[in-house]
């Protein structure tokens, strides 16, 4: 009988090189290697072709457009912001009476602009053609501007100016308008008349 190779451990079977080697190389195999690939998925249907559809666009204002409040606070700012408040509240309330008056523009923002169209120096409000980039600048006084604009449209502020339609700082003396029309009052450095 050939003589075995044992391996060290009494009572344990004598394996030969040529089965460790076999059983090895049959064992990495197996233990390395990977699972079988899923099967391919069956070729998706085209997806079906986009259909154009003509549905009712909702109605967007121009951008542009601003807001009656914005052309108040306009007003507000570029006429009084150095002024008190009753004053700056009089200034928007001349805006308000002449957008109600029959003989004037219907909305503030109009108001501020009649005569911008006759050219330089020729508006009813001088700010509007004076050639200067009607953008406020002072933020604290545009935001306070903004705030009385919305308050006066929102009836918080009585009239101060007893309904007039024009007012002048007291810088110009008495423009020859004036004459024809009645003063309402005097709030800080402007002065209001009506019909």
């Amino acid at each position: 009988m050939p003589k075995q190779r044992t391996t060290g451990t009494p009572g344990a079977p004598a394996w030969g090189a040529k089965t460790v080697l076999t059983a090895a190389i049959l064992f990495g195999l197996f233990a390395c290697a990977a699972p079988p690939p899923p099967p391919e998925p069956a070729a998706a249907a085209p997806a079906p072709a986009p259909q154009i559809v003509n549905l009712p666009q909702p109605e967007t204002p121009p951008a542009a457009q601003p807001s009656e409040r914005d052309c108040l606070a306009e007003a507000i700012y570029f006429e009084g912001r150095s002024e008190p408040r009753d004053a700056r509240i009089a200034i928007a309330h001349v805006v308000l009476n002449r957008a109600a008056d029959e003989k004037h523009a219907g909305h503030a923002c109009e108001v501020i602009r009649e005569g911008e169209a006759n050219g330089r120096g020729k508006c009813q409000f001088s700010w509007r053609c004076d050639g200067l980039a009607d953008k406020p600048r002072e933020m604290e006084a545009w935001a306070e501007a903004q705030t009385l604009a919305a308050e006066v449209l929102e009836g918080k502020h009585k009239d101060p100016t007893n309904g007039a339609l024009w007012f002048h700082h007291t810088r110009i003396a008495d423009p020859p308008w004036a004459a024809k029309l009645r003063r309402t009052a005097q709030l800080g450095e402007h002065v209001f008349y009506a019909r």
